[in-house]
């Protein structure tokens, strides 16, 4: 992992992208009072160095990746990784990471939860039990970007 990487600035992006992906509250019927969030998990990033590194991160692979798992994607990674030139300027970086959804009281619902509101939110907090596991693609300056050439040095 390269030493500029700021996981931090990554994972509150990825947290910022799942409460955007959520935050129709009538698609996915939630009271006014809720809204769900993220606490993202850094599982593994890949560092693109210089327009080589987009096409050694868009190569297939000879061996089964499963991008449910985050010991597959940490071998994945490990194996593009290793094949960087890092001679080569970092342009960019692809973060993989578990969402860890949960829900919580919105921050603009003025109210103090009730009891039964509290308890409705933990209860639902703890059916949540699947990993589920996402990218983002960010550039050198830790901007969220649609895809890798979108990095590409022009």
């Amino acid at each position: 992992m390269n030493t500029n990487f700021n996981s931090e600035t990554a994972l509150n992006l990825a947290r910022k992208q799942v409460e955007n992906h959520y935050q129709d509250k009538y698609i996915y019927a939630l009271p006014a009072w809720a809204m769900w969030s993220a606490q993202p998990q850094g599982i593994a990033v890949i560092t693109i160095y210089g327009t080589e590194g987009i096409a050694i991160s868009k190569q297939r692979v000879d061996f089964k990746v499963d991008f449910k798992e985050a010991s597959s994607i940490t071998r994945y990674a490990d194996f593009l990784n290793k094949q960087m030139n890092t001679a080569l300027d970092v342009i960019g970086y692809i973060v993989f990471f578990a969402k860890n959804v949960y829900l919580k009281k919105d921050p603009n619902y003025q109210e103090e939860l009730s009891a039964c509101q509290q308890l409705e939110l933990d209860k639902q907090n703890q059916l949540i039990k699947d990993m589920e596991i996402s990218i983002i693609t960010l550039n050198k300056n830790h901007e969220l970007v649609a895809n890798l050439d979108e990095i590409a040095p022009h």
